[in-house]
């Protein structure tokens, strides 16, 4: 994944936030559902939009529905998992009142460093304000951002694979009931896939944990994958 692709603006993270909010309470996120949570025009909202569907974090019907890919909502997850930190520190710690402490998190929450997030988590944890699988959450969604940087541009398509060829699975970039059904076989982000036998013009057949499935042309194309590293054995 190329750095720069995940290089976003505060305002494009808010609506990245916002719509997985939305997703929360409702599968079905419509463009005007996101302008009402924003406060803003439909204008505006179709504008941003247009530019985080560019860059492959959601994926945009004009005027209809819009929904994240797996990118946009390991971006957004880790964007809300600091906000939720921050918002502990400042409410239980500082004693900045709900409304305020809300409102600052929301300014602070896009410009930390990894590095004050763990020493966040380990202060908030250790005086009790958090409990581990708090912890646990944040850790896990700053990691999975971090994988997406170190991507180094090397992801494919589970289609690019050759018979033989091992990856792991990076990202399902479908709507959100076929994402569903896809992560439901095992295709979630961090499985190891191989593509296995001879496949046909609208068939590809894989192998994930140990299973062997075959997957429509249009299913395969939906799942971005990572070479796996090669395993080496002592001779």
């Amino acid at each position: 994944m190329n750095p720069e692709k995940l290089e976003l603006t505060r305002s494009e993270e808010n609506y990245l936030e916002a719509i997985l909010t939305l997703e929360h309470r409702n599968p079905t996120v419509r463009v005007k559902d996101v302008a009402d949570a924003m406060g803003v025009r439909m204008a505006s909202v179709t504008n941003i939009l247009k530019k985080l569907d560019s860059r492959g974090m959601v994926r945009y019907e004009r005027y209809g529905n819009v929904s994240l890919t797996d990118l946009g909502r390991t971006h957004a997850e880790r964007v809300m998992n600091r906000h939720r930190l921050l918002e502990v520190f400042f409410h239980k710690v500082l004693g900045v009142d709900r409304e305020t402490a809300e409102a600052d998190a929301c300014k602070v929450e896009h410009a930390l460093s990894r590095q004050t997030v763990e020493k966040l988590l380990y202060f908030l944890e250790s005086n009790e304000y958090i409990e581990s699988v708090q912890r646990n959450i944040v850790q896990r969604s700053e990691s999975a951002f971090a994988d997406l940087q170190l991507g180094n541009g090397s992801d494919l398509r589970l289609t690019d694979l050759v018979p033989g060829q091992t990856s792991v699975v990076v990202a399902v970039n479908a709507a959100p009931d076929e994402a569903e059904h896809l992560r439901s076989l095992g295709f979630g982000p961090g499985a190891e896939v191989e593509r296995v036998g001879s496949s046909s013009l609208d068939t590809v057949s894989v192998r994930v944990h140990g299973l062997a499935l075959t997957l429509t042309v249009s299913e395969a194309s939906m799942i971005s994958v990572r070479p796996a590293k090669s395993k080496c054995t002592d001779a």
